[in-house]
Parts: C-alpha cells; structure tokens; sequence
C-alpha cells in the first residue's frame, strides 16, 4: 500500500483568506484545479472548490472574500 506522501501533490494552489474569490477563482483557473488550500501562517485554515466559488455567483456575491465561502477546518492528514 502506498502512503500518503507518494500520491499526494506538491506542488499545490494556496491562497490566503483576505484573497477575493475573482482572484483565487483565476489562481485556480489558471493551474487547472478544482481547489485551493487556505493558510495563515503557514497553517491550513480552509479549502476553497469550485462549488463554493459557484455557489457565490449563484448568490450574486462574487466580490466576497475568500474567507467568506471557503470549508473552515478540513480534514487532514500529516
């Protein structure tokens, strides 16, 4: 069985919560993915996925911040 560390991405998509979602939504755009790791400090805060960016232009909020739409407190592993 593998670990973790052999399928894992490194070399991911990170954005800070102050961030607006136009941009993280071109971050994302831009390296082909569906999601971004949220830090502060160097700390994983929060994910933000393509659903959420959809589900704040569904509500008519693109200009919010990331912080406002992004799953606080995901899981993971070390």
């Amino acid at each position: 069985m593998k670990t973790v560390g052999e399928v894992m991405a490194r070399d991911l998509v990170t954005l800070s919560e102050e961030v607006a979602l136009t941009e993280a939504a071109a971050a994302m755009n831009a390296r082909h993915v569906g999601s971004a790791l949220v830090v502060r400090d160097e700390r994983l805060i929060g994910i933000l996925t393509e659903r959420d960016v959809l589900h704040a232009v569904g509500a008519g909020r693109i200009g919010d911040r990331v912080a406002d739409w992004m799953t606080k407190h995901p899981e993971s592993v070390d």
